[in-house]
């Protein structure tokens, strides 16, 4: 006589994985906190580059507080309020 297997039929079929909710969501959720923690800079240096044609590497950014920038470069300097929605706008 066989012993008796412990695992029932439905218990011994293949097993599926079932990832948790956060274990889905977390990456993106990883990934906008990183955009929102990069802040405006890019964004300033694209806008100096289309405006003034200044390479990007070439943009010196100083903060004035709140959401101003002083964006220095190739013999230009602008102000620059930023703020931020689904990524970083900012304007003159």
């Amino acid at each position: 006589m066989r012993p008796a297997n412990p695992m029932t039929r439905a218990e011994s079929g293949p097993r599926r994985s079932v990832l948790h909710p956060i274990a889905v969501l977390a990456p993106a959720i990883l990934a906008l906190g990183a955009c929102a923690m990069l802040g405006p800079e890019t964004t300033l240096r694209q806008q100096m580059r289309a405006l003034h044609g200044c390479p990007e590497d070439q943009v010196k950014i100083t903060s004035l507080g709140g959401s101003r920038y002083q964006v220095e470069g190739c013999g230009s300097t602008e102000t620059f309020v930023c703020g931020q929605t689904d990524g970083w706008v900012c304007n003159r």
